[in-house]
């Protein structure tokens, strides 16, 4: 027994002693694992530190070339200030010498309106004392006539007073008699009581008497039997109890009465005090009626005196109004000459104003136009010098690989990257109108440094068909497509831009076909073609419709043909619905694996929105989004495009909007290289100045 409990603890302590270094073993790998996580987010802390370093480097060089042409305009509007500055001092003494000439002209009509004002005004005062007399036999009448209505009203009250005090003597009458009435009442009533007493004291009386003849008969009747005497013991206790109910009927009774006497004298003192109190109120009254006489005379006799004072002091009141609204027409026309005379002066400054301010801006006009005389010249020789180097002078600027990594686009060194641009159509229009490819879609040299360098874009996406591509590998008007793509490839790189080639499927009916057979060898031929080119993205489909049930397979057959020649290749692919939604992503192998380096795309324009659902977000963190085609149709005055932009910043997502050269346009010309944005075009170049937001990764959970 002691042997297995020693084998079972040494079990035991064994089990303990691998779990503790089990334990160790997991504590030493999340250390490692946390050093790791450490040292990658140290690396990109490092490239992202680097990457903000050249971004400032740029901006500073931007900067000094922006201060270089602001000083070139400072000094040309200078000069043209300086020639100005003459015409403004002639046209200065013009304007103030007609501004004498003006207020002399309105000083003399305003002494000839200050005579006519003076001439209504004595009229005026005239009309007002005959006005004021008339009000004062007025008011003398009105006196006369309330004089008499007064004595009329005392002769009525005093009527009015003999017919209440008889009226109060006839109440009073009345009251008596009503008094004795109620005297002669309670006098019968205690009678009534009185004889009901009587009357019960003989009844009890008789019962008595009977009582004690039944007893002097019993006492006679000595010699009855023992039965006799034994029912009058019986009938002894009920007798003295019915004796003891009477006695007690009595006394409630008489208390009763009693109570009832109380009540009767409580009622009679309160109504002999209510009489009283009654005669007192009409002796009050027959003296008040007899002092209203004499306060009459002496209310009289104060009205006559009051009347007097108020007749001076409405004169004297009367006379003040009429000095106050003398000084007040006088302080409004003073008022009003003032105002008038400031208005005078205020357009005439305001017409030296509005003439120095036509003079500036015809200057500011000229000195603009001088400046991008100048700006076009040094952007024409910038331009030149690209050219140069595009041509082989200098080398051109290598753009990084790009793939795919969680929800981000990064370079094969983890940096991520968020593709944001414009779209530009118009390829397919090369072989009707011949025109070099660069001049046809806009995108020469200044416009490139347009988009590049002041909007700062790093993608441009181009159009186009699948005939397009297939002409141009044929003999006839297409056949210099390629090369001149292959030069405005080249161009996109050196200015720092990717360039997405984006097929458009064939439209008809409802819906989006399947990829054919063109499509297929349009995409094999331009894998082959940009095998070696990192700078080039492809969008195999780019429906704007929804594709039949059966497009992840067809999508997968696609990828495959464009990745048996270009393996390497970033790609576009949209969901079932065309666009709008997420049906169908991500893609899959056969053995259920994610296909790689893939972008999903969605669309946004005024008919068709992505639902950005909590589906959406999801799909965001954790596959990369391009939405392909950005563009808005400017019935919400740009509110949807400004939410919308808001909306792809914070959720990291690339976008491409259109269009650079054809309606809807983001500038005015881009052709003739006219800048000038539109409201959709602002919204644009904000939402390409807003900072890519951090791709740190979180840290680890031990």
């Amino acid at each position: 027994m002691k042997g297995s409990e020693a084998l079972r603890a040494r079990r035991e302590a064994e089990r303990a002693e691998r779990r503790r270094r089990e334990r160790l073993a997991e504590r030493a790998e999340r250390e490692r694992e946390a050093a790791r996580a450490e040292e990658l987010r140290r690396q990109a802390a490092l490239e992202e530190a680097e990457a903000r370093a050249a971004e400032e480097r740029e901006r500073e060089r931007r900067e000094e070339r922006r201060a270089e042409l602001r000083r070139e305009r400072i000094d040309t509007v200078r000069r043209a200030e300086a020639r100005k500055q003459r015409r403004r001092l002639a046209a200065r003494e013009k304007v103030r010498q007609d501004a004498v000439e003006r207020r002399r002209a309105t000083a003399s009509a305003e002494e000839a309106r200050r005579a006519h004002e003076e001439a209504r005004r004595k009229q005026a005062a005239a009309a007002a004392r005959s006005q004021l007399t008339e009000e004062r036999r007025s008011a003398r009448a009105a006196a006369e006539r309330a004089r008499a209505a007064r004595t009329e009203g005392i002769a009525a009250r005093r009527r009015e007073a003999g017919q209440a005090e008889r009226s109060a003597e006839r109440r009073r009458a009345a009251l008596d008699e009503r008094r004795v009435l109620e005297l002669a009442e309670r006098e019968a009533e205690e009678r009534r009581e009185r004889r009901h007493s009587l009357r019960a004291d003989e009844e009890e009386a008789g019962r008595r008497e009977e009582v004690r003849r039944a007893r002097t008969a019993a006492r006679a009747e000595g010699g009855r039997s023992a039965e006799l005497e034994e029912e009058r013991r019986a009938r002894l206790p009920e007798e003295r109890r019915a004796a003891e109910r009477a006695e007690r009927q009595r006394t409630e009774a008489a208390e009763r009465r009693a109570a009832g006497r109380r009540a009767r004298d409580a009622e009679t003192e309160r109504r002999e005090r209510l009489l009283e109190e009654r005669r007192r109120e009409l002796l009050a009254e027959r003296r008040a009626d007899a002092r209203r006489p004499e306060e009459t005379e002496r209310r009289r006799a104060n009205a006559a005196g009051r009347t007097l004072a108020d007749r001076h002091r409405s004169r004297r009141e009367t006379e003040q109004r009429e000095k106050r609204a003398r000084e007040a027409r006088e302080a409004r026309l003073r008022e009003r000459q003032e105002l008038r005379t400031a208005a005078e002066v205020g357009r005439e400054r305001d017409e030296a104003r509005r003439a120095r301010e036509a003079e500036r801006r015809s200057g500011e006009r000229r000195s603009l136009a001088a400046a991008e005389a100048r700006r076009r010249e040094l952007q024409e020789d910038a331009g030149s010098a690209r050219r140069a180097e595009w041509e082989g002078k200098r080398e051109p600027r290598e753009l990084p690989w790009l793939r795919t990594e969680g929800g981000r686009i990064v370079t094969r060194s983890g940096r991520t990257v968020l593709l944001r641009g414009v779209t530009v159509v118009g390829l397919d229009a090369f072989a009707e109108t011949g025109a070099p490819l660069r001049e046809l879609l806009a995108l020469d040299d200044r416009n490139l440094e347009e988009l590049t360098e002041r909007w700062g874009a790093n993608v441009v996406r181009l159009p186009f068909r699948a005939r397009t591509i297939l002409d141009a590998a044929l003999a006839g008007p297409s056949a210099r497509l390629l090369a001149e793509l292959d030069e405005l490839l080249r161009a996109l790189a050196g200015a720092g831009a990717y360039a997405v080639l984006a097929l458009r499927p064939p439209t008809g009916g409802d819906g989006t076909p399947l990829p054919d057979r063109d499509t297929h060898v349009a995409w094999a031929a331009l894998a082959a073609r940009y095998r070696a080119e990192p700078g080039v993205i492809f969008e195999p489909y780019a429906a704007g419709a929804p594709l039949p049930e059966v497009w992840p397979e067809a999508a997968n057959a696609l990828v495959g043909a464009i990745r048996a020649e270009h393996p390497a290749s970033l790609l576009l692919v949209p969901a079932r619905g065309g666009g709008t939604d997420l049906e169908g992503l991500p893609l899959r192998f056969a053995t259920g694996a994610l296909v790689h380096n893939l972008v999903y795309t969605v669309r946004s324009t005024p008919g068709a929105r992505p639902p950005l659902d909590e589906r959406f977000t999801a799909f965001a963190r954790s596959h990369p989004l391009l939405v392909s085609d950005w563009t808005n149709g400017g019935a919400d005055l740009g509110r949807s495009a400004t939410a919308a932009a808001g909306l792809l910043e914070r959720y990291g997502i690339g976008w491409c909007a259109g269009n650079w050269n054809e309606p809807p346009r983001l500038v005015a010309d881009a052709r003739s290289h006219q800048f000038a944005e539109t409201r959709f075009g602002l919204i644009v170049r904000h939402a390409l100045g807003a900072p890519a937001p951090a791709a740190l990764s979180p840290f680890p959970v031990g």
